[in-house]
């Protein structure tokens, strides 16, 4: 379903949105959504890695190596910890 606009509406459109982005907060709110975009790039990082340290902590496991294991649980407790930290940020400014 494709969602049409004529050039009146987009222009209604417009009018609403452009006056926010140039008004006196507009600094406020460029750096709100710059801080937000950044916290959402930075979790999609940060699962990809972690899927990968998953990988790396279950052929860990697998060779039965501790210390290799040790490492990876180490490894994964600060990645989540960062993930948490930058998901409050996050939500922070999402309200």
């Amino acid at each position: 379903m494709k969602i049409r606009t004529s050039p009146s509406e987009a222009s209604l459109i417009l009018g609403l949105i452009l006056p926010f982005w140039k008004s006196e907060q507009k600094l406020k709110a460029w750096s709100m959504l710059l801080i937000v975009l950044i916290c959402n790039i930075l979790v999609v990082y940060a699962y990809v890695e972690l899927n990968k340290l998953n990988g790396h902590m279950y052929n860990a496991l697998e060779n039965k190596d501790l210390q290799a294991f040790l490492k990876q649980i180490y490894k994964f407790t600060l990645m989540v910890s960062a993930v948490i930290i930058i998901m409050n940020i996050n939500s922070y400014f999402n309200r």
